[in-house]
């Protein structure tokens, strides 16, 4: 197992530890998993140092992300390792270690980034990797009895100091760390989006930005991938060859025929996948019934027929010209009574798609006042649906009276980003 391991300053394992009774320990019986990663994310950062299964120690730094597909339950997780040092890597919960072994665990690869198994039930066994190695064990009753605090971890915010985000000491330096770090984030993309616009038309660009943000975090690569397979071009020159009264209907079989969920009509036969291509892996695991791939493709196809004819590209232009409302309601898309890409879905599209890809593009090709446009409209765009990471950081961050402070999608976007700092696997102190 290779670990990505860092010095940490001495004064993790020095700090003062709370003063306080120790907490009484719960009645174990009748403990969930679902309980069990409550416990994890609410209580693993705020315990202090914890004594693994056969006498190491260790502190949870930051408790990673939940796990949205099949894998470990929690993804990239800091901890502190006595004697090893800052080590990254998965954390899988179980009520009893053999659980590990029934469930084919120490069989299945993609559980070889396991750096802690949290049990209810510990066993006097080591919890093995399908690499030869074991992943240390941490019995559920060291957290219960860890006491929680109300206060931001201090050593979250020295690794966050490292990277240019020292601890605020207001709300109004809170608000303005926020803004930097959403600001920051939106660098990144606009960044990514010139890279690609470096290689590919615009519209191409824009059009797979919009696929992936359809996809969400289960799906984000078949739907890129199907982007690439029917591409815009190719796709808007067969649907301009049809009817106008067609054209949806044919964006959608081309689409879906594509993504391997119906079979395409002879006409389309130029853009399907050639009989030697491998079928797109969707991850069906845990997705809703309302964000079925193919319920997203259907909506897909319908944003694409409604800005054929002008281009999609041109067509985001005008809309963020217009301000956020025409911006959130040219990405809406709704069929008899139900959305196929709804209000929250489509400030995600915004933020993440639409304003970034502007700024990129109308930087490239001399128009700063769509990028300056662009911009303004992030700094004020309306929240977007807070997610499980908006919460986890703000619990983790920011004290409660501090949290009216995140008051726009800027400042969201601030909490991914400061998110992303903790748990992407470069991280180096001083970064």
């Amino acid at each position: 197992m290779q670990f990505h391991c860092y010095t940490l300053p001495c004064i993790l394992l020095t700090m003062p530890q709370r003063k306080g009774k120790p907490g009484r320990p719960r009645e174990l019986a009748g403990f969930s998993e679902q309980a069990l990663a409550r416990l994890w994310r609410d209580r693993a950062v705020r315990a202090g140092m914890l004594k693994a299964q056969h006498g190491g120690r260790l502190r949870v730094i930051y408790p990673g992300r939940p796990g949205t597909s099949a894998g470990p339950d929690f993804r990239d997780a800091l901890l502190y390792v006595e004697g090893v040092g800052l080590t990254r890597g998965d954390v899988e919960l179980h009520l009893k270690q053999g659980d590990w072994r029934s469930h084919g665990h120490h069989r299945d690869h993609r559980y070889n980034s396991v750096a802690l198994h949290v049990v209810h039930t510990t066993e006097d066994a080591p919890t093995p990797l399908a690499n030869g190695a074991d992943a240390p064990v941490l019995s559920v009753k060291s957290l219960l009895e860890a006491p929680p605090t109300e206060a931001p971890p201090p050593y979250l915010w020295r690794l966050l100091e490292m990277c240019g985000y020292p601890q605020p000491s207001t709300a109004e330096e809170m608000a303005l760390l926020l803004d930097k770090a959403g600001d920051a984030r939106f660098r990144e993309k606009t960044d990514a989006f010139n890279c690609q616009l470096a290689q590919d038309t615009p519209e191409q660009v824009l059009y797979a930005a919009i696929m992936e943000g359809l996809g969400y975090s289960q799906n984000r690569a078949p739907f890129i991938e199907l982007a690439y397979r029917v591409p815009i071009a190719a796709l808007r020159e067969k649907a301009l060859s049809v009817p106008p009264a067609e054209m949806r209907g044919l964006i959608e079989s081309c689409l879906l025929g594509a993504a391997g969920f119906s079979p395409a009509p002879s006409h389309t036969e130029a853009l399907q996948p050639s009989p030697g291509q491998p079928p797109l892996r969707w991850n069906l695991f845990r997705v809703r019934p309302g964000n079925h791939p193919r319920q997203r493709i259907l909506g897909a196809a319908r944003l694409l027929d409604r800005y054929l004819e002008e281009g999609l590209v041109t067509g985001m232009a005008r809309l963020i010209h217009q301000r956020v409302p025409a911006l959130q309601e040219g990405l809406t898309v709704r069929q008899d009574g139900r959305a196929l890409v709804g209000p929250d879905r489509a400030r995600e599209l915004a933020i993440n798609a639409a304003l970034p890809f502007a700024v990129a593009w109308g930087s490239a090709h001399s128009q700063p006042a769509l990028a300056e446009a662009a911009t303004a409209l992030y700094h004020k765009h309306p929240k977007a649906t807070s997610n499980e990471v908006h919460r986890e950081m703000a619990e983790l961050l920011i004290p409660l009276p501090w949290r009216s402070t995140i008051s726009g999608a800027r400042r969201q976007q601030g909490l991914l980003h400061l998110q992303r700092l903790l748990a992407r696997s470069d991280f180096r102190p001083g970064n």
